[in-house]
C-alpha cells in the first residue's frame, strides 16, 4: 500500500562530502572514519543544519572543535556556517534567513544525580555573529527541561546578499514547562561585510506554561498546548492554540485559534525525557505523541496517541500467570477533525504488550487521509477530506505494512523501540499522493511515503475484508481518480461473479463514480449535498485480517466548541503582512466551522434511495401494461397434459375484450401495417442513438431524481435560481446514465466478453450456447441489476434488451420465465425480433417458449408481435378473437351504421363462391361466413383507462381472412377428402 524511496542520505549527501574536502593534513591526526555527523535542524525552505566534531580546518591541528555546517538541497550545497573552539553536544540549531546569526542549544551532563537511575542532563542556549564570525553571547538560560531555538524567515526567499539584509532578526526560544519568548535582534552593518548585533534583544513573552509545542516552519505556524485551570474542575482540559507570525515589526503575530481539545493528555512523570533528534519540530516529553497536520481547502487535524493500557477486562487463572510478552493489548489515538466537528477514535487490536509500550504511531497527510503508520505494525488511514464525511478509513493487515524506515529485513524485534527515533522531514513534495518524508534519526535517511498503486488492487483479493474493499473502491474513485488505477482494480472485483459481496462493491463503484464525476462540474458546496458513498458514515467500522481476526476499529463521535474555543480568520492586512500571504486557510475553516456549529450537524445529502417508495407506488399502474395480453390458452388440448413450466393466467373478460378489440386493429390493416424489423444493422446496445422503446418506469424514475434532487437542493440553497437546480440536477441523471455504461463495458472487458456495439457481435443466434465468458458476464449484469435497484438508479437504454438476450442464452427455460415472472428480465421489442428470427418453428419447445414470451409482452406489443409469427397457432388465435367479439354483444359496438350503404359494401366485399372455393361446397363455413356478414365490421374499440391507445378506433376488417384460417386448420386437423367427417 505504501512506497517508501529514500529522498535524503545523511551519509552520501553530506558525510561523504564533508569528509572528501577534509584536508590531508586533518586527515593525518584524525581519520575520516572518525567523522560522526548529526542533524540538529531544519529551515523553512528545506536547508538543514549538521554539527561534526573535527580539527580546525583553519588552524589545521591542536585540539578538536565543533563545526556546524549549511546544507541547501535544491543546489547541493554545503558550507561551514561556525566553528566553535570546544567540543560541544550541539542538539538544536536555527540561522536567520541572511545567515548572519545562528543560535544553537548544547546539552551536558548534570551533576545531579538522577533519582531514577537514568541519565540526566543540562541544557544551555547561545547566539553568536557568523558574518562573520566574532562574538557568542550566553542567553545566560540553563535548565533541566529541554531548550529550543528557532529563527523566523520571511515567505521571500532566503536573500544571501548582506548588503540588502534585513535590520533585525526574530528568535523563537522555548524552555519547555515554563515559557515561550520572542527575541527581537538589532542588527547593524560594520563595513561592506560585517554584520553585528547593535543592542541588547527585546523579548516578548508569547506564552507561559505550556506541555507541547510544534512548529510549522513552512508556513511559520507555532501550535501550543497548555492547560487551562478551572478553579473547582477536577479535570484539567488541554487547550490547543495556534500563533502565526508576521512580517510586521509592531505586531509580529496573531492568535488565530483557541481550541479545547476533546481527549485527556495524561502527564505521566515516570516516563519523563526527551526523543533524541535534533530536527524534531515537535517539543514535548517523549511519552506524549501529538501532530497537527493542515492540509488544503481548510482541514485541521489534531492526532493523539493514548498511553497504552492493560486491558481490564476478566481474566482467568491460567491468564494472570501470562508474562508481559504474551500479553496483547490495544494501540489507541484520537483524531479531532475540526473541518468536520468530529472526533475519530482508531485502535489496532490484540497487539503484543511488548511491542505496543514501545512504539509511537508516525502522523502524516496523504491524498485526504491522515496516514497513522508504526512501522511494520500498524498502517490506517482515515478519511477526512473536506469533501466527505469522515468514513470509509483503512486498516492494511499486518503482512502488507512496509518496515523500511526501520530496517531493510523482516527482523522486528526492536521496530518498537526504533520508532520513537521517526520524526517528520521537510521536503517539498512532487505529487499529491505524497505523504510528506519521514525520518529516522538513528540511520539519518529520510523517505518519501507514497501510495503504491500497484499494490491497490492486491487488496481487493479474495480473504480481505469486504469493509476494506469498499474503502480502497472509495480510495480510488473519490481521491485518487486515475482511471489506470480503476481499470486495473475491476479486475479482482469482477473476477468472481457469484460472490455475495459484489453487489455491495458494485454500489460502491456507481455511486462513488457519480460523485467524482459531477463535482468536477459543479461548485463544492453544491457538491457537499450529493451522495458520495452508499454505506453509512455515521456508522462505526471493523476491519478484519484474512484470517478472520479483527484487525481494527474506527468510531466516531461529534466535537462540540466551547465558550472561550475560537477560530479567527484573518483580514486582508493580516494576509498580506503574514509569511503565507497566498493562503486563505483559516477563511475557509472558520467558515466551514461557522456552519457546522449553527447547523449543528452537515446538511443531510441526497438519497436515491428515498426514490424506491415514489416508484414503487408509481409501478402499480403501469405494471398493467405488462400483463400478458394472450391468456386463452391454445397448444394444451383437454386430453393432453401441459407441458412442464409453462402457465397461463385466467382468462379475464375485460382483458379479453382487450385483447381482441387489438386483434381487429391488427387484422385490419394487415397489408399496410409497418412490422417490428429486426435491427441488426442499426441496433445498438447501451448507445444514446440506441432504437430501443422508451422505458416508462426509466423515464419516470429519472423525472423523480431530477425533481426530488433540485428541491432538496433547493432548501439548502435559497438564493440558487430553479434553473441552476435543474440544470445540476440533469446532469447528475446524465453522470449515473454515463456510469452505469462505464460499469457494464467494464464487465465486458473483464469477462472477454464481445463489445455489443460491434456490428458483427449481434448476428450470434439465441440459440447458440453461451461460451463460459458469456455466462459470467450474465452473472455480473444480473449483481448490477441488484445494486441498481437497490439504489434507484436509472438503467441505460438497450440495457434489458442486453440482459433479457443474455438470460436466455444462460437460463434453462423455466428459469428464464420466472425471470421475466418476477420482472428481473423484460421482453423487449427487440428481444422479440431477435427470438422470432433466431428460434425457428421446428419444435414444439421453441413454439411454447415463444407463446410463453409473448404474452409477457405488453398488450398492444404482443399482437403485432403474433401478427409477425407465421405460425397456425398466431393465426387461428387472432381469427378467433376477431369471431368471438364480432358474434357477441358489445357495449361498445356502434349499430347506427347499419343501413342500406353499409349493406352495399358488404356486398361489394362478399365471397365469391367459385369452383375453386372450398367454403362454397362446405355449409358449415359458408353459413359462418355469411352470419359475419350479417353484422356490421365497423367496431369502435374503446380501450382501459390508463393503457395507452385509450382513444376510440374504427377499424375496418377483412373476414376473407377468417375464412382462410377457418379453412387451413380444418384442411390440417381432418384432410381435404374428410370434410363429411365433421360434426356438427
Amino acid at each position: 500500500m505504501l512506497e517508501l524511496t529514500c529522498c535524503f542520505d545523511l551519509e552520501k549527501d553530506i558525510a561523504q562530502v564533508v569528509r572528501s574536502q577534509r584536508d590531508p593534513a586533518v586527515r593525518k591526526v584524525k581519520p575520516d572514519e572518525s567523522i560522526t555527523i548529526k542533524i540538529v535542524g531544519q529551515e523553512r525552505y528545506d536547508e538543514l543544519l549538521y554539527v561534526w566534531n573535527d580539527i580546525s580546518p583553519i588552524t589545521k591541528e591542536g585540539p578538536e572543535v565543533t563545526l556546524i555546517g549549511l546544507y541547501e538541497p535544491a543546489k547541493q550545497k554545503l558550507s561551514i556556517l561556525f566553528i566553535h573552539e570546544l567540543v560541544l553536544d550541539v542538539i538544536n540549531c536555527s540561522v536567520n534567513q541572511e545567515l548572519t546569526m545562528i543560535a544553537y542549544v548544547v546539552r551536558n551532563n548534570s551533576t545531579i544525580p538522577c533519582p531514577k537511575g537514568s541519565e540526566s542532563y543540562v541544557y544551555r542556549a547561545y547566539l553568536a555573529e557568523i558574518q562573520p564570525q566574532h562574538r557568542i553571547f550566553d542567553l545566560n538560560v540553563e535548565r533541566s527541561t529541554l531548550l529550543r531555538v528557532q529563527f523566523l524567515w520571511n515567505r521571500r526567499s532566503a536573500d544571501r546578499d548582506t548588503s540588502s539584509a534585513s535590520r533585525d532578526s526574530r528568535l523563537l526560544f522555548f524552555l519547555h514547562k515554563e515559557s515561550i519568548g520572542l527575541y527581537q535582534l538589532s542588527l547593524a552593518r560594520m563595513g561592506d561585510k560585517r554584520v553585528v548585533m547593535s543592542g541588547p534583544p527585546e523579548t516578548t513573552s508569547l506564552m507561559k506554561k505550556f506541555i507541547w509545542a510544534q512548529w510549522d516552519a513552512s508556513n511559520q505556524r507555532l501550535f501550543v498546548v497548555f492547560i487551562k485551570a478551572k478553579q473547582g474542575d477536577d479535570r484539567i482540559p488541554p487547550v490547543l492554540r495556534c500563533l502565526e507570525f508576521k512580517s510586521s515589526i509592531s505586531s509580529p503575530y496573531a492568535k488565530t485559534m483557541d481550541l479545547t481539545l476533546p481527549f485527556p493528555i495524561y502527564l505521566d512523570g515516570t516516563q519523563e525525557g526527551y526523543c533524541d533528534i535534533g530536527m524534531n519540530r515537535v517539543i514535548s516529553d517523549k511519552a506524549l505523541n501529538m501532530e497537527v497536520i493542515l492540509q488544503s481547502g481548510g482541514s485541521l487535524c489534531i492526532c493523539y496517541q493514548h498511553p497504552v493500557k492493560k486491558h481490564t477486562h476478566f481474566q482467568s487463572h491460567q491468564d494472570t500467570h501470562k508474562s508481559h510478552s504474551e500479553e496483547t493489548v490495544d494501540i489507541s489515538y484520537s483524531v479531532l477533525a475540526v473541518h468536520h466537528m468530529k472526533v475519530l477514535y482508531g485502535s489496532a487490536l490484540q497487539v503484543p504488550w511488548d511491542r505496543a509500550v514501545n512504539t509511537k504511531l508516525y502522523f502524516s497527510s496523504m491524498a485526504g487521509y491522515i496516514l497513522v503508520y508504526a512501522p511494520g505494525l500498524l498502517l490506517h488511514l482515515l478519511n477526512v477530506s473536506p469533501d466527505v464525511e469522515p468514513c470509509l478509513h483503512i486498516a492494511i493487515p499486518q503482512a502488507d505494512i512496509p518496515t523500511t524506515p526501520i530496517t531493510s529485513d523482516k527482523d522486528i524485534e526492536h521496530i518498537g523501540a526504533q520508532s520513537q527515533n521517526l520524526t517528520h522531514f521537510s521536503r517539498e513534495r512532487t505529487a499529491s499522493l505524497s505523504g510528506g518524508c519521514i525520518f529516522n534519526g538513528s540511520s539519518g535517511r529520510a523517505y518519501r511515503v507514497n501510495l503504491n498503486k500497484e499494490r491497490i488492487p492486491h487488496f481487493l483479493d479474495d480473504g480481505m475484508s469486504q469493509s476494506l474493499k469498499i474503502a480502497i473502491i472509495h480510495l480510488v474513485l473519490v481521491h485518487l481518480r486515475d482511471q489506470t488505477l480503476l481499470k486495473k482494480i475491476m479486475e479482482p472485483i469482477l473476477a468472481k461473479p457469484t460472490s455475495l459481496e459484489l453487489k455491495e462493491m458494485i454500489a460502491e463503484i456507481l455511486v462513488g463514480s457519480t460523485f467524482s464525476t459531477i463535482r468536477r462540474q459543479i461548485e463544492r458546496d453544491e457538491a457537499l449535498l450529493l451522495p458520495f458513498t452508499n454505506t453509512d458514515p455515521g456508522r462505526s467500522q471493523f476491519v478484519e485480517a484474512p484470517d478472520g481476526e479483527r484487525l481494527a476499529s474506527f468510531k466516531s463521535s461529534t466535537f462540540k466548541m466551547g465558550a472561550q474555543d475560537s477560530i479567527t480568520k484573518r483580514d486582508m492586512k493580516d494576509r498580506r503582512m503574514s509569511v503565507d500571504g497566498s493562503s486563505n486557510f483559516w477563511e475557509m475553516l472558520d467558515q466551514r466551522v461557522r456552519s457546522l456549529v449553527v447547523m449543528g450537524k452537515p446538511h443531510p445529502r441526497f438519497n436515491t434511495k428515498s426514490l424506491r417508495i415514489g416508484l414503487h407506488e408509481k409501478k402499480e399502474p403501469s405494471q398493467s401494461n405488462r400483463s400478458r395480453a394472450v391468456t386463452e390458452p391454445i397448444f394444451p388440448a383437454p386430453a393432453k397434459p401441459k407441458s412442464p413450466g409453462l402457465s397461463s393466467s385466467p382468462s379475464s373478460p375485460s382483458l379479453f375484450k382487450k385483447v381482441a378489440a387489438s386483434a381487429r386493429k391488427v387484422m385490419s390493416s394487415r397489408n399496410s401495417k409497418k412490422h417490428i424489423k429486426a435491427r441488426e444493422e442499426d441496433f445498438r446496445i447501451l448507445e444514446e442513438t440506441s432504437h430501443s422503446a422508451p422505458d416508462d418506469i426509466q423515464e419516470q424514475l429519472m423525472e423523480m431524481t431530477m425533481d426530488s434532487l433540485s428541491n432538496h437542493m433547493k432548501v439548502f440553497m435559497p438564493s440558487a435560481s430553479n434553473d441552476k437546480l435543474l440544470n445540476i440536477a440533469s446532469e447528475y441523471v446524465t453522470c449515473q446514465l454515463q456510469q452505469s455504461k462505464s460499469l457494464i463495458m467494464a464487465m465486458m472487458n473483464a469477462t472477454g466478453f464481445p463489445n455489443p456495439r460491434n456490428r458483427h457481435n449481434l448476428k450470434v443466434s439465441l440459440l447458440t450456447a453461451p461460451p463460459e465468458q458469456g455466462r459470467e458476464m450474465f452473472q455480473l449484469v444480473e449483481q448490477y441489476f441488484m445494486a441498481v435497484q437497490q439504489l434507484s438508479y436509472p438503467l441505460p437504454p438497450g440495457f434489458y434488451t442486453l440482459f433479457t438476450i443474455a438470460g436466455f442464452r444462460c437460463l434453462d427455460r423455466l428459469m428464464f420465465l420466472q425471470y421475466l415472472d418476477y420482472g428481473v428480465l423484460l421482453t423487449t421489442e427487440e428481444f422479440v425480433s431477435r427470438l422470432l428470427k433466431d428460434v425457428p418453428d421446428d419444435s414444439k419447445e421453441n413454439v411454447e417458449i415463444k407463446y410463453e414470451i409473448i404474452t409477457r409482452l405488453p398488450r398492444h406489443t404482443a399482437l403485432q408481435v403474433l401478427e409477425r409469427w407465421d405460425h397456425p397457432i398466431s393465426t387461428r388465435f387472432l381469427a378467433q378473437q376477431y369471431v368471438a367479439d364480432t358474434l357477441k354483444d358489445d357495449t361498445g359496438r356502434d349499430y347506427s351504421s347499419l343501413n342500406y350503404a353499409g349493406q352495399q359494401r358488404r356486398e361489394s366485399s362478399e365471397i365469391e363462391e367459385d369452383e375453386d372455393s372450398i367454403a362454397g361446397s362446405f355449409p358449415p363455413l359458408s353459413t359462418l361466413m355469411k352470419l359475419l356478414e350479417s353484422k356490421d365490421p365497423h367496431v369502435i374499440i374503446r380501450s382501459n383507462k390508463g393503457l395507452q391507445d385509450d382513444a376510440p378506433q374504427n377499424v375496418n376488417i377483412e373476414p376473407r381472412f377468417v375464412e382462410k384460417v377457418a379453412l387451413q386448420n380444418t384442411v390440417r386437423d381432418y384432410g381435404r377428402e374428410n370434410l363429411k367427417d365433421i360434426s356438427f
